[in-house]
């Protein structure tokens, strides 16, 4: 008789950025490897460039990336461009009421699988995340470098 085990797959990009405009590139090469549906967990501390990243990300998707900017109190943004790719919803997950509580926000009508979702201080909802979602880790390595880690994790089962 087979067992079933647990299995978890991931591969890892890392990419050194040394300026704001390196770090927004880097999301606007990233976001070209996703479709709409994926979901983005970003990481870093206060200050490393996450929304920089995702400037990048709405500007490779065909948004006003000078509309970007942190949702720390409305939580989540929404750039839905007419002529862009697909909509980017940006959540700030910090001010949270309940820290993993993403259905205050609407996630169940987010998730419909027609945007990208980028969540900045993901590790705060990570119950909630998907099974196969991106990891976004961006660093301080310098005043002005940044080491962005990108990993692509999907769990599954296997027989």
């Amino acid at each position: 008789m087979l067992s079933r085990v647990s299995c978890t797959v991931s591969l890892t990009t890392v990419i050194t950025s040394t300026s704001e405009s390196e770090t927004i590139a880097a999301g606007r090469e990233f976001v070209q490897t996703l479709k709409p549906g994926a979901v983005v967990a970003l990481r870093g501390d206060l200050g490393a460039g996450k929304t920089r990243f995702v400037r990048g990300m709405a500007e490779g998707l065909g948004h006003d990336a000078s509309l970007v900017s942190s949702p720390t109190y409305t939580l989540a943004n929404e750039y839905d461009t007419p002529d862009a790719v697909c909509p980017l919803i940006h959540i700030d997950a910090y001010r949270l009421p309940a820290g993993d509580d993403l259905s205050s926000i609407g996630w169940d009508h987010m998730t419909d699988g027609a945007s990208i979702i980028v969540i900045e201080w993901a590790e705060r909802v990570e119950s909630v995340l998907p099974p196969a979602h991106m990891n976004v880790r961006i660093e301080h390595t310098g005043d002005t470098q940044r080491l962005i880690s990108i990993e692509a994790t999907e769990s599954g089962r296997t027989p």
